[in-house]
């Protein structure tokens, strides 16, 4: 959710057609994020969320670097790799964290 708030403060309307720095950063940020919390857990929802935001950055990279990219490459891409990042986290705030609950408390009996 942070990274959507950070990413709508720091669009240049002006750009809106071509890659941006300000949201490149967040995304990169919340890339690193994701590295921190597929490092400390078990589970496999933060690594499918880790392989779309790395892709997302990439995209990012590949609209900066090549002239050639057009706006309809840069979009599709971009909005389709924020879906799966945002269908990873749903899965796993409503499938893994009730059943990671569950194992705490019979761990605690």
């Amino acid at each position: 959710m942070l990274d959507g708030l950070g990413s709508e403060a720091l669009e240049d309307w002006n750009g809106r057609h071509k890659a941006q720095f300000g949201i490149l950063a967040i995304d990169i940020a919340f890339t690193a994020f994701l590295v921190v919390v597929v490092m400390r857990t078990r589970t496999q929802w933060p690594k499918y969320a880790l392989a779309a935001n790395t892709l997302i950055v990439a995209t990012h990279l590949g609209a900066l670097i090549g002239p050639k990219v057009t706006r309809w490459d840069f979009f599709t891409l971009y909005y389709g790799l924020s879906f799966a990042v945002l269908a990873a986290l749903l899965y796993g705030a409503l499938v893994e964290a009730p059943v990671r609950r569950t194992r705490s408390n019979r761990l605690n009996i």
